[in-house]
């Protein structure tokens, strides 16, 4: 039933295990908790250390039935209905779906592992190594079992690969080359976000700044620009717009028709309909991440030069871009960034109501490394953001610098508020790039008052000093983040100092 109660080695009963209300499934002890875990229905699981109160519940595991356990190197694998959970030491918890129920699991050395494995160079470096194998149909079908690489567990990434996949899809890599796929995914995520970081960064220069840090401006403006400036371009205004505009409808439509491809790729999966709609998928994160700022600031160039023959019909089509390319931006960030999940059959072109968005439970399932996205609340401020510094600069830097501070403030509570990726370092990390970013924007402040009391030149030392204070505001905000993050942790597993002893000293 729900009760479980604890004996010693002389068969007497020391004590009734209090906490679990569910049916019990089974025990164990977990020598990386130092503690007996229970499990049972609806993913409850309690810990009991050597305290006598009640057993500590741990949060956030599938509410599906936890049929079995078992103990790895540095925690513990449940298992139950299509999911597998991995639990570290630190309580990070890593959930793996499967098309099929889980029936059984099992520890193995790497280089034990049969058959196939032995092809997965990175599986295959030492028998020290342990991989979890899950069987989720009958053993004879090779299909029907999963190996899951526990080797880099504590650096983020799980490998997880079916025993043989037959899909063209780029997407289902993952399946059969799991670490590679989840490392490549790990360093496009960091290009993106160094990328987005240099773009936030480059919109305190782009006012009346010191002589002196003419060569970081420009460095820094060039990813917003990506060579679609007006001062090397002046002759191919009008193709550069009109290919800026011809993208950001080529993404619309890519959003709006992407469910032919999609229910291609689904019906065949072996065919190139799968790999076609990875790309499709790959095409539009590009276009609303990277090229979201380079985009929308050539669309406004109506309205920022003098260089059109017909500026009306320019302002008009400027407008109607801007808005449509915008609105359905927000539409991709908030379903994560994941094509599949944007509904667009019949009316669902126009509206946001059938879509998809994940839910936290989702985001569990698909984490494959520390940047995979857990808040599309923080990433569509990120994107309000962007759009707003942007129409800013379109007032005179007098109105601009000022109301920059205050986007500022918003992304750093938006970072520090929100996790917006699975991994603390990587939420402390863009805690502290905001709060750079937040620094720089006063500095930008402090530039423009002297520039307008004609004293930049006079005071170029102090505010230069002012810009390098970016290099103390980044380690502090990442420091404040850790420690926040640190918080959380303890607050929801509820964590005592009892946990460290073992259950039966």
């Amino acid at each position: 039933g729900g009760e479980a109660f604890l004996f010693n080695a002389s068969g007497e009963m020391v004590r009734k295990l209090e906490g679990p209300t569910q049916r019990i499934n089974g025990a164990l002890y977990v020598e990386a908790f130092k503690a007996l875990v229970t499990y049972g229905r609806k993913g409850e699981a309690f810990l009991f250390d050597g305290s006598t109160g009640p057993g500590k519940k741990l949060e956030g595991l599938p509410e599906s039935d936890i049929r079995e356990a078992i103990v790895f190197r540095n925690g513990v694998a449940f298992g139950g209905g299509q999911t597998v959970t991995l639990v570290d030491s630190s309580f990070k918890i890593t959930a793996i779906l499967h098309d099929r129920s889980v029936a059984r699991m099992l520890i193995v050395p790497c280089g034990m592992a049969p058959g196939t494995v032995a092809h997965w160079k990175s599986w295959t470096r030492g028998a020290e190594q342990l991989a979890l194998v899950t069987v989720t149909g009958h053993v004879s079908k090779r299909d029907a079992i999963t190996i899951t690489d526990l080797t880099l567990y504590s650096n983020g990434f799980v490998g997880s690969a079916r025993w043989s996949e037959c899909t063209k899809s780029l997407m289902h890599v993952h399946k059969r080359n799991a670490l590679a796929t989840a490392f490549v995914s790990f360093l496009v995520q960091v290009a993106f976000r160094v990328v987005s970081l240099c773009q936030l960064l480059a919109f305190a220069f782009r006012t009346p700044h010191p002589p002196s840090l003419t060569a970081p401006a420009h460095f820094l403006t060039t990813f917003q620009e990506f060579g679609l400036d007006l001062a090397h371009n002046a002759d191919l205004a009008a193709a550069i717009f009109c290919s800026a505009v011809f993208l950001s409808w080529a993404t619309i439509l890519t959003l709006v028709l992407q469910e032919f491809a999609e229910r291609k790729a689904f019906l065949n999966p072996s065919s190139i309909w799968a790999a076609l709609f990875d790309g499709l998928e790959f095409a539009v994160k590009v276009a609303t991440g990277p090229l979201f700022l380079p985009l929308l600031q050539v669309m406004m160039w109506p309205f920022t030069t003098g260089l059109f023959e017909e500026p009306t019909l320019g302002a008009a089509v400027s407008v109607v871009s801007i808005i449509t390319f915008v609105t359905y931006t927000l539409r991709f960030v908030h379903v994560d960034q994941q094509l599949a999940r944007v509904d667009a059959n019949g009316w669902g072109a126009f509206t946001w109501k059938r879509d998809r968005p994940p839910t936290e439970h989702d985001r569990l399932l698909s984490k494959r490394h520390p940047l995979s996205p857990m808040s599309p609340i923080h990433d569509l401020i990120k994107t309000v953001a962007k759009l707003a510094l942007t129409l800013l600069h379109v007032a005179p830097p007098l109105f601009v610098t000022p109301c920059q501070v205050p986007v500022g403030i918003v992304l750093v509570w938006s970072n520090a508020h929100f996790d917006a990726f699975s991994g603390h370092v990587a939420n402390a990390v863009a805690t502290g790039a905001s709060c750079g970013v937040l620094a720089t924007y006063v500095a930008a402040l402090l530039d423009e008052v002297a520039s307008v009391n004609g004293v930049l030149d006079d005071c170029e030392s102090m505010l230069v000093a002012v810009h390098c204070s970016v290099f103390l505001a980044m380690p502090i905000g990442y420091w404040l983040r850790q420690r926040l993050s640190t918080k959380k942790s303890t607050t929801q597993h509820n964590k005592s100092t009892g946990l460290g002893e073992p259950l039966l000293a």
